[in-house]
């Protein structure tokens, strides 16, 4: 029998809706997961080639805006239906797991252990998807780093190249004077790779995939993108709270390399039988800047930023390994101070994505023009117009910059240690295991038959040949790193959309 709540829904009487706690009647539903395919178990060394909340994504060619993710996934030729089994409600657990006579502390601390193994079952079916790799193994870290640095030397070089051929003469951070709306912080520039400015809008001969389920490796994607001529950039972001699944872009140096990448990510297959589809995206017709207040045009104000901006060159330089010779020809460009700080302002921008005036250091030119647009200028202050004396918005301007000097940092990924007292103890177990005493004083290598005249020789040729018997050892110790990174994780995904494993 039914009846009616306060609120005017039916309710199910207790008996009978006492039911199994995986289908409760307001459960969640996502998309599920699917069957495997051969191609794709993504790769687990560190590079093959020399590595946030979602971003919003520029209308792809050919694509409608309005069209959203749900139709990304049904033309990705995903199956609908779901396997998710989300956490039952207070109210829901009692109603249909508990005795009528039950006490409410009971109650309660019955509920507060099913939640307990609810979020244990839920990590153990988080820890079997390809997202908990990308996120979080020591393998991929290691990856996302070595990505990192390689596509700022790539940068760097390209920058020092076009210095050398002069493409940035004319180089000038101001705002155009007919480009700032009245009562406004944003100007429009001339357009991508457009003198004075030269900015890059990351949009212009670029792909967009909309959805990379949690069940697919960025790294599997990444190896395409590798194969094919013109990459310049790639990036992903964390995952959505409502499926976990990341959106990842690339760019390319010609719409024809695109367009080549285009095809070769239209026929990939991934686990799961998961096929993408990637779009061309469409950029802005105009690119739009922030603008810093006047009193940053003021002369003494950008002999003091030139100088700044040239120890954060110096600073950021190092921790990324740039070769000398590009730093020292960059600071040690002729011209005024005003144009040696604005060349300096477009390698910061270009090459480490950090933006001058902002303060800010993006992991990516797609997450730096989310912040801070594609680039952040001075105010244009006309001759008889003199650029007011240093204020407020200066002084906090400098803090912040000599806050990140002080702060900036990039770590190389460390790998588990394998020194400690249990791993090696497990790498003698297994060393032992393959040593096969003939006689006294003869000892042979079950692995490849080899004699020594003691134990110990033979460990330690093992220990030199025959490592791939360690590789479980060292694999346990990656899961449990693993782990240990996803529990420190302070935004770590929303695994509702994942099934409960019984």
């Amino acid at each position: 029998s039914r009846s009616r709540s306060p609120h005017g829904r039916s309710r199910r009487s207790p008996s009978r809706a006492r039911r199994s706690r995986c289908s409760p009647p307001s459960r969640r539903r996502s998309p599920s997961p699917h069957g495997r395919s051969p191609r794709s178990s993504p790769s687990r060394s560190p590079m093959r080639s020399p590595s946030v909340p979602r971003r919003s994504a520029s209308a792809p060619a050919g694509v409608s805006p309005a069209a959203g993710k749900k139709d990304a996934s049904v033309a990705r030729g995903m199956p609908q239906q779901s396997n998710t089994c989300a956490r039952t409600s207070f109210r829901t657990f009692v109603l249909q797991e508990l005795s009528e006579g039950v006490q409410p502390e009971d109650a309660v601390a019955k509920y507060n252990l099913y939640l307990k193994q609810s979020a244990e079952q839920q990590l153990e079916s988080f820890k079997t998807t390809e997202l908990f790799y990308d996120l979080y193994h020591p393998l991929a870290a290691l990856r996302r780093y070595d990505l990192r640095i390689h596509l700022t030397h790539k940068s760097a070089d390209a920058f020092l190249r076009d210095m050398q051929q002069n493409r940035f003469d004319g180089c000038c951070w101001r705002a155009p004077a007919a480009g700032i709306v009245r009562g406004s912080t944003k100007c429009t520039l001339a357009g991508h790779l457009q003198a004075p400015h030269f900015a890059v809008d990351p949009d212009v001969d670029s792909l967009l995939i909309h959805i990379v389920p949690h069940n697919a490796s960025v790294w599997n994607i990444f190896d395409v993108l590798t194969d094919c001529s013109g990459l310049l950039s790639v990036a992903w972001t964390h995952p959505a709270a409502h499926d976990m699944s990341r959106e990842m872009r690339a760019r390319f140096a010609s719409p024809a390399e695109a367009r080549a990448a285009l095809n070769a990510l239209a026929v990939l297959q991934l686990n799961h039988g998961i096929t993408l589809r990637p779009v061309l995206v469409s950029p802005s017709p105009e690119l739009v800047a922030l603008v810093a207040p006047p009193e940053m045009s003021h002369p003494d104000r950008i002999r003091k930023d030139e100088a700044i901006s040239a120890r954060i060159v110096r600073h950021l330089d190092s921790l990324f390994g740039i070769k000398p010779e590009i730093t020292q020809a960059l600071l040690g460009a002729v011209g005024s101070p005003e144009a040696k700080l604005d060349l300096q302002l477009l390698y910061l921008q270009r090459v480490h994505h950090f933006c001058f005036y902002a303060a800010t250091w993006g992991k990516d030119e797609w997450d730096l023009k989310n912040t801070c647009e594609v680039a952040m200028v001075r105010m244009h202050v006309d001759c008889a117009q003199q650029a007011p004396a240093e204020g407020a918005w200066a002084r906090l301007h400098e803090k912040r910059l000599e806050a990140f000097l002080a702060s900036a940092q990039l770590d190389r990924p460390s790998m588990p240690l394998m020194q400690t007292e249990k791993a090696s103890e497990k790498m003698s177990e297994a060393c032992s295991a393959n040593i096969d005493k003939l006689e006294e004083g003869k000892f042979t290598c079950k692995l490849c038959g080899k004699l020594f005249k003691g134990p110990e020789f033979v460990e330690k040729h093992i220990r030199k040949v025959h490592l791939d018997i360690f590789h479980p050892i060292y694999e346990e110790a990656n899961q449990q790193a693993a782990y240990e990174a996803y529990t420190a994780d302070p935004r770590k995904p929303n695994m509702d959309c994942l099934p409960l494993l019984s």
